[in-house]
């Protein structure tokens, strides 16, 4: 569907398209966790509801991961931002009309991107990550690794985290919708680190908490948030058609 994928640098990015319908552009967007079975099981049960619904997918391995050629010493916060965009880029050249979904760190990177990027129309956020120091710290003193599960970082992307400012301030600066699905357990990001972005009354901006989910959306709460998704797309597909 669109060749070699490439970043700036001409590393070739790996990733695998699957078609929902052809009167359908919306293109959904997440990032591929080859590392991580939590991710792997939460990216494949929400990319299976959306193409149910006709929405078609693009999953895609950021440099130095997965299939993807590159160094992963090489994969920092804002080379995986660029990434991003990169995939964005050639996704909307082939007139697709984009909707990035992210889990945890891939939500931060979307959020991030969305702010360099005209291509994208909607943000979804699953149990998003708004303070990367907070988070990178829990990572290095190998906390709740019950919700982290495999989650394992190079030292370089890590330092990347520790030396990006809270998010917040950026948050602000989003205008396209946003969905933030969000477990009311989750000990890792707790929601109430959500709560300023939802106070600042800005437009378009939507946390929806899942009582009783972890980080990970873990058993019965995976549906749950495949509900919502659907749902809240499915509006604002309606929204824009007005």
């Amino acid at each position: 569907m669109f060749g070699d994928i490439r970043n700036q640098l001409g590393e070739r990015l790996d990733y695998s398209f699957n078609l929902g319908s052809l009167s359908n552009r919306y293109l959904l967007v997440i990032p591929h966790s080859s590392d991580n079975l939590f991710k792997i099981n939460l990216y494949s049960y929400l990319a299976e509801q959306v193409i149910q619904e006709g929405l078609s997918t693009l999953s895609f391995s950021f440099a130095g991961s997965g299939n993807s050629q590159g160094l992963i010493a090489n994969s920092t916060l804002p080379k995986k931002i660029s990434d991003l965009q990169d995939v964005l880029c050639i996704a909307s050249k082939n007139g697709w009309r984009l909707i990035f979904v992210g889990h945890g760190l891939d939500s931060t990177i979307g959020m991030l991107a969305s702010l360099l990027s005209k291509n994208l129309e909607f943000i979804v956020s699953l149990g998003g990550v708004m303070n990367t120091q907070s988070y990178a710290q829990k990572l290095m003193n190998n906390l709740y690794q019950d919700e982290l599960g495999s989650e394992s970082l190079h030292p370089n992307f890590i330092d990347s985290l520790l030396q990006t400012k809270n998010l917040l301030s950026d948050s602000k600066s989003i205008s396209i919708p946003w969905l933030l699905i969000h477990g009311n357990r989750d000990k890792i990001v707790p929601v109430v680190e959500l709560n300023p972005i939802i106070e600042a009354k800005i437009p378009e901006r939507y946390l929806i908490e899942i009582d009783g989910g972890d980080h990970n959306f873990s058993g019965n709460y995976l549906s749950s948030a495949g509900e919502i998704l659907i749902k809240w797309i499915g509006k604002q597909i309606q929204i824009t058609k007005k």
